[in-house]
């Protein structure tokens, strides 16, 4: 009885016809158009929020007072932290004016 039972399992099994695998869709085009995916990323962004001017003129004045208190500390001796600070806001250009200056006070 269970060499039957097993035989009409295989059978059934064997003889329902398999499924294809869907195919993937195939893309439109190998080449990605920058120039028309640039353009419909900065429509985008015009079309949302309008740039905070106030929050642009608080980031500026903190960075004017960041510069300050470098430029006072690089030019006091304190090349290290002075540096130290300008890495740590992510000011690079502050960071590479500060070795600059320190490079050349050591000359």
């Amino acid at each position: 009885m269970r060499k039957l039972a097993l035989l009409a399992l295989v059978l059934t099994a064997s003889a329902a016809p398999a499924q294809p695998a869907p195919k993937p869709a195939a893309p439109k085009s190998l080449w990605v158009d920058w120039k028309t995916l640039a353009r419909d990323s900065v429509a985008a962004e015009a079309k949302g929020a309008k740039p905070d001017v106030s929050r642009e003129r608080e980031l500026q004045a903190e960075a004017d007072a960041r510069g300050k208190l470098v430029g006072e500390l690089v030019t006091s001796g304190d090349c290290a932290n002075g540096e130290r600070i300008a890495r740590e806001a992510g000011d690079f250009a502050l960071v590479r004016a500060a070795r600059d200056y320190c490079a050349a006070k050591i000359r």
